[in-house]
């Protein structure tokens, strides 16, 4: 029975460190700066060498070591934080300029309004967002050069296929635009594009997105 016990404890203890490492996970996603499957691979491994190293720190041999040697415990919880800060400050080093890296951490309501801030930086006038729901596939209403753009943003970590395309072509029917686009921070199928250039709809894809996005760049460092 002590057995069983001491199996069920041992289970329950690595369950207990496995939740704690999957809550590290995105903040430490974000510290790190990496999105996607790659950035939930990261974060990953990033809360287990945390969570390794404080469970070491931890062991009974290890604190009477260090107690021994108090200016090299004290050096090595130093370099640990410097580590960390430096990784943090690294990824606002640039004082609320985006990239498009940056743009991956993003939820949706968030993209929208930074694709709609892109827009307004390269030569987009007359903005205005739709309604969060029931839009008809149009999240954003924009003027160029005298023609209204339905444009529908999509912020994915995989490529887009060819259904975004067939929202927005029906949707700038409803809000009467004379053209329609899907911008991203992703790519798109083969399937899509053929769509898209079948019905006459403008995809704007990651590397768009990314020259757009240098562009609102540089016009807010000369502000």
């Amino acid at each position: 029975m002590k057995e069983i016990l001491g199996i069920v404890c041992k289970a329950l203890a690595a369950a207990d460190i496995i939740a704690f490492i999957l809550t590290l996970c995105r903040p430490m996603k974000k510290i790190l700066g990496v999105a996607g499957t790659k950035g939930t691979l990261a974060g990953l491994a990033g809360s287990a060498v945390f969570v390794g190293i404080t469970l070491l720190l931890l062991r009974r041999e290890v604190t009477e070591k260090l107690s021994a040697h108090p200016i090299g415990a004290a050096v090595l919880y130093l370099l640990l934080l410097a580590a960390m800060v430096f990784l943090f400050v690294r990824r606002r080093r640039k004082k609320g300029l985006l990239d498009i890296d940056d743009i991956d951490l993003l939820d949706g309501a968030d993209f929208e309004k930074i694709c709609a801030a892109v827009l307004l930086a390269n030569g987009f006038e007359n903005i205005r967002q739709t309604k969060a729901s029931g839009d008809f596939g149009v999240d954003i209403l924009a003027e160029r050069g005298g023609v209204l753009y339905g444009v529908q943003c999509k912020r994915y970590n995989r490529r887009l296929d060819s259904r975004p395309v067939q929202e927005i072509s029906a949707g700038i029917g409803y809000y009467e635009c004379d053209a329609g686009a899907v911008m991203t921070n992703s790519t798109f199928t083969a399937h899509a594009r053929e769509l898209a250039e079948a019905v006459g709809i403008e995809l704007w894809n990651r590397d768009i997105l990314a020259e757009w996005l240098k562009k609102m760049n540089d016009i807010e460092k000369t502000e």
